[in-house]
Parts: structure tokens; C-alpha cells; sequence
């Protein structure tokens, strides 16, 4: 497969290129040098107040948000020794991560206007899960062209991730239920009678071309983790492990699915 991750997200100025200019007393504007939209660099002035006490009130500011900054720092810094003990233990929901490293391309489009693609290239993985998700942060630099750009815009991405040989199956071979992802795979072992099965029982019977001789065919659902995807197929990771023999229903996995939903599993 040549692989690649689906991925969304957002568009950030860097916090060291990017500022906000408040005034904490009371004052009048004297002059105004700039408009919304207007590009500005640091140490331009934008506008004038007058105030006597602004002066002393901005150093008090200054030694504020340098106190801030050292808080926050020893925060995060806390906060990811806190989550990275409990990263390993989500590590086997997601196989899309070892594959990820710096350098790696992502092409994107803007969610509101997928006709011009952007590219940017990775600089830092984060080492641990996004707090209450399952998902960790990826953050890249725009290259090239970044004109129409604008900070919190939305994103979808393409991450490439190269080739490589996997485990994979047709994508529609793949069903899902209440969030797990399953294939059929066709099996010798005939299911259980009904008053020996469970509510979980995953069999179904299904008849053959054959019907009228009698013969059956058994499928088993069996759960799988799925991959990237690639030109019609996705890379699966078995819950069970089955041989490379295994024969996988291909077409008409959906209506297995449902057919064994209304028959209570049977």
C-alpha cells in the first residue's frame, strides 16, 4: 500500500509571532496607526494613549505575564508527566502513530474550500493523548504558498506515511456495530444451537449456491482495527488472529450484518 492518514485540524499562529495589546487603565486613544487586517511586526507602534499612570501600570503588566509564562511552562510540564503514564495504556487503540515521525509531508485543504491544497511538513509529535480524547496532536509548518491563510481556520490533511505491506481487505469488506469494526470470515464450525448461545454470540448461517443439497455455509464475525486505507483496500489488525488462507467475505458483508442482527445472532 501506498499509505497515507485522514486527519483534521486547525490553523495557529506560533505564540512568539503573535501578540495581544491591551490597556489596563483608563485613558484616551490620541492616535490610531492601524486598521483591522492591517500586518504589523513587533516593536511598531499602533497607537498612542494618554495616560499618566499607564506607564508604571505596564511594567506591572510586564513582570505579570513573565510570572504567566513560567507558570504555564511548569504546568504543561506537569501535566504531560501526568499523561504520559497513562499514554500506554491507549497505545493499543491506535496502530495510525508509529508510523508518524518529523519530516513527513501532510497535504491539506482548508474545510471550506477544498479547491487549492496546501503542503507542510512535520516538526513535533506530541508524546502524549490530547486530555479526554484519543488522539494526539501532530503539529507541521506551512511551506510555500500560504496566502489565503487565516489563524483557527479548520483543515483536513492527508498525512503521506509511504509504502509499506500489510494485512488489508477490501474496504467493503468492513462493517461496523456500536463503534467496533468487524469482517466475516467463512468457517467450517457450525454455531451453536440457539439455547446454547449468548447474547454476544457472533455466527450466522448463511445459505449457499448450493441450497438444494443441503449445504451450508458458517460465517464468524471477527473484530479488527482498522488502518489506512488505499485505492479500495484498508489495513486491518485482528482482534483473533486467522491464517492468510482465511477466506473473507468481500460483497455482502453489510447484509450478513444485518441479517444476523435480525435474527438475534443466529
Amino acid at each position: 500500500m501506498s499509505t497515507s492518514i485522514k486527519a483534521n485540524g486547525n490553523l495557529s499562529v506560533p505564540n512568539q509571532n503573535k501578540a495581544l495589546v491591551t490597556s489596563l487603565s483608563n485613558g484616551v486613544i490620541k492616535t490610531l496607526l492601524i486598521q483591522p487586517g492591517t500586518y504589523v511586526k513587533k516593536g511598531q507602534i499602533i497607537a498612542t494613549i494618554t495616560n499618566t499612570d499607564a506607564v508604571e501600570i505596564q511594567q506591572q503588566l510586564q513582570a505579570a505575564n513573565t510570572q504567566i509564562s513560567l507558570s504555564t511552562l511548569e504546568y504543561n510540564r506537569e501535566k504531560e508527566l501526568v499523561a504520559g503514564s497513562a499514554a500506554p495504556l491507549k497505545n493499543v487503540q491506535r496502530v495510525d502513530f508509529p508510523r508518524l515521525k518529523a519530516n513527513q509531508i501532510i497535504h491539506f485543504t482548508l474545510t471550506n474550500n477544498a479547491g487549492k491544497e496546501y503542503d507542510a511538513v512535520i516538526y513535533s509529535i506530541g508524546s502524549a493523548f490530547a486530555k479526554d480524547t484519543k488522539t494526539r496532536p501532530v503539529h507541521a509548518v506551512v511551506k510555500g504558498y500560504k496566502t489565503g491563510l487565516i489563524e483557527g481556520m479548520n483543515i483536513t490533511a492527508l498525512i503521506s506515511i509511504g509504502s509499506s505491506v500489510v494485512p488489508a481487505v477490501q474496504t467493503t469488506a468492513l462493517v461496523s456495530r456500536d463503534g467496533q469494526d468487524f469482517v466475516f470470515m467463512m468457517t467450517k464450525n457450525a454455531p451453536p444451537k440457539p439455547e446454547e448461545k449468548g447474547e454476544d454470540a457472533h455466527q450466522h448461517k448463511g445459505e449457499s449456491g448450493e441450497a438444494e443439497t443441503g449445504k451450508e455455509i458458517y460465517f464468524e464475525r471477527i473484530a479488527i482495527v482498522k488502518g489506512a486505507s488505499d485505492v479500495g483496500y484498508t489495513e486491518i489488525t485482528p482482534v483473533v488472529e486467522f491464517g492468510k488462507d482465511a477466506k473473507i467475505v468481500t460483497k455482502g458483508a453489510f447484509f450478513i450484518m444485518a441479517k444476523m442482527t435480525n435474527t438475534g445472532g443466529h
